[in-house]
């Protein structure tokens, strides 16, 4: 049983650490996917703002801006530059995309780690509880072992007390018998 309790602990000792240590990994994990949203929600937050400001100017400020163009130059340089707007917040727009993949990625996968950690968990419990029963049968065992051993010291006294009291009898019969000088 000792053999059984020490075989079962050091599995629930390697259980304990491996949840430990998967249970460490979904913290980190789940700290990168933290700051990646609080990354993407920024950059979204600048993304509007930016947006916001090119409707506003193609509202009226565009139009404003082109017919105070005084030569071809100021006018192409100005679409120009609109166009290279529009660009770079498309490219801003598809790495946000990109981005949101990956995170949902991520949290797929992090979902699936705690899912992972969650099913460790019941084999852990399974052999907890066959430890407990190991122990407490071990308990039992110990404690019917050492009620016996108690019991056969209590024999053994009485056994002895018996001894002794024959031996005093004994000296007692041959203090009587023996000095009446018989010789048998």
């Amino acid at each position: 049983l000792q053999n059984q309790r020490n075989i079962l602990q050091q599995q629930v000792e390697a259980l304990v650490q491996a949840i430990t240590e998967a249970e460490t990994a979904i913290t980190v994990k789940t700290q990168e996917v933290a700051d990646q949203q609080a990354a993407i929600d920024t950059r979204w937050d600048s993304f509007q703002q930016q947006v916001c400001a090119m409707q506003i100017m193609h509202d009226g400020g565009a139009v404003a801006l082109l017919s105070s163009a005084q030569s071809l130059y100021e006018l192409l340089t100005f679409s120009d530059t609109l166009q290279q707007m529009s660009e770079k917040q498309n490219q801003v727009l598809e790495d946000m995309r990109v981005q949101k993949a990956d995170l949902e990625a991520k949290k797929a996968d992090l979902e699936a780690q705690k899912a992972n950690l969650d099913e460790a968990k019941a084999p852990l419990d399974t052999k907890v509880a066959e430890l407990s029963s190991g122990i407490q049968q071990l308990d039992t065992t110990i404690g019917k072992a050492a009620a016996d051993e108690e019991a056969q010291k209590i024999q053994v006294e009485a056994t002895q007390a018996q001894f002794e009291q024959a031996e005093k009898e004994y000296e007692e019969w041959i203090k009587q018998h023996g000095s009446s000088g018989g010789g048998t």
